[in-house]
């Protein structure tokens, strides 16, 4: 990674995740090696998998939260702002993401980007 061989690094965390599906981290780790090798379509795929297969969440985990909380910063990468607001308010009102400070951040920016025109709202 140090060399930015993102290539050589998508495929090895494709390969982690054949063998260690059931490893959060795995998870986490192939989308970041897709958003790193500029494929966020490529992470997005792999965010929503990982939340279709995650089973027995435990309240107010931090590890999921954070997965989540990079998933809003992948749509917002690819554009996608409504989809990511609604993701935002969704998981916030599951209180699946437990960073308050984040959620807030994150409003806060889209509130900021909406009214200077950035963003369309």
């Amino acid at each position: 990674m140090q060399l930015r061989h993102f290539d050589a690094l998508v495929e090895t965390r494709q390969i982690l995740l054949k063998y260690r599906a059931n490893v959060r981290q795995a998870w986490g780790a192939l989308a970041v090696a897709y958003h790193l090798n500029g494929q966020g379509e490529a992470a997005k795929k792999v965010l929503e998998q990982y939340e279709r297969t995650v089973k027995d969440v435990p309240k107010y985990d931090p590890e999921h939260s954070e997965l989540l909380l990079y998933h809003v910063r992948i749509l917002v990468d690819l554009g996608e702002y409504d989809e990511a607001l609604s993701f935002l308010d969704e998981h916030e009102k599951s209180r699946a993401i437990t960073d308050r400070f984040a959620i807030a951040t994150n409003r806060g920016w889209f509130n900021v980007a909406c009214v200077s025109g950035n963003i369309g709202c």
